[in-house]
């Protein structure tokens, strides 16, 4: 079990939405918790008895490349393994890893648990196995990041290859979704819209401004009720994609309006 900090979150919608760009640190530095450290990144993290972040290269031996099938995840790599403990550090249950050792503490990016508690006893090496950590993306049941986009992100934040946003991103509209292939709605006048998305926060950010698609002038009572946002305005890829929160039946001659705000991306 893994999740990205809010921190990540926003910095990930940011460059992928916005084109602010995230580079990746060139070191991570990995941190052992008695507890959940939250999104925040700040709670019970061990410390005393010759405690320290384990200090890791971000390079693609240390986490390797994503599979390209199967569930898009991120693991190590290596063993990375602590120093010896001078001093019991209790009973380690949760990971994160950071873009400072600590002093100060840094920016949390990424959070989970092991799938085995371990009491660290004084005199005690602390060994983390490679592929122990295992970090995943996980879409809200209204949709999120598609699998090609979440490699990506998993790619360009540990280990690389670094991902290159779309200068601009554009909403389209659909009529159903199988996976996340989305029958696109194929009227005449229908094209997809460049929108423009406020900066992130808590991890979730809107469109800045309404997107009108033009009126219908082919499909009588065609149901609009899926959204995609792609990097390109006719072909590329299909980056998010998700349920409208109602469906929309459209007669010849209506238009349809995601108003200001009502495009709503949440990273979780």
């Amino acid at each position: 079990m893994s999740a990205f900090s809010n921190y990540l979150e926003d910095e990930m919608n940011d460059h992928v939405l916005t084109n602010s760009a995230f580079s990746k640190p060139a070191t991570v530095y990995l941190s052992l918790h008695t507890g959940d450290p939250g999104e925040s990144g700040v709670a019970s993290e061990v410390s005393g008895g010759s405690y320290v972040r384990v200090s890791i290269t971000n390079n693609n031996t240390n986490f390797p490349v994503c599979a390209s099938t199967g569930t898009p995840t991120k693991k190590n790599g290596q063993q990375f393994v602590f120093p010896t403990s001078t001093a019991a550090w209790g009973t380690v249950t949760h990971w994160a890893i950071y873009d400072d050792d600590g002093s100060p503490a840094g920016n949390m990016l990424v959070h989970g648990s092991f799938s085995t508690p371990r009491y660290v006893a004084s005199g005690k090496t602390m060994k983390v196995p490679a592929e122990a950590i295992s970090i995943t993306l996980t879409n809200y049941a209204s949709g999120g990041m598609t699998d090609l986009l979440k490699r990506k992100v998993l790619d360009h934040v540990f280990g690389g290859p670094s991902y290159t946003p779309a200068a601009s991103v554009y909403v389209g509209l659909g009529t159903a979704l199988s996976g996340e292939a989305i029958t696109e709605w194929d009227d005449t006048d229908y094209t997809r819209q460049a929108c423009a998305f406020d900066v992130s926060s808590g991890g979730v950010t809107q469109n800045a401004a309404a997107e009108t698609f033009a009126s219908s002038v082919v499909d009588a009572d065609v149901t609009l009720s899926h959204f995609g946002i792609w990097d390109d305005a006719s072909l590329g890829n299909l980056l998010y994609v998700g349920a409208l929160t109602a469906t929309k039946a459209v007669a010849i001659g209506d238009s349809f309006e995601i108003p200001d705000g009502g495009l709503v991306v949440n990273l979780d």
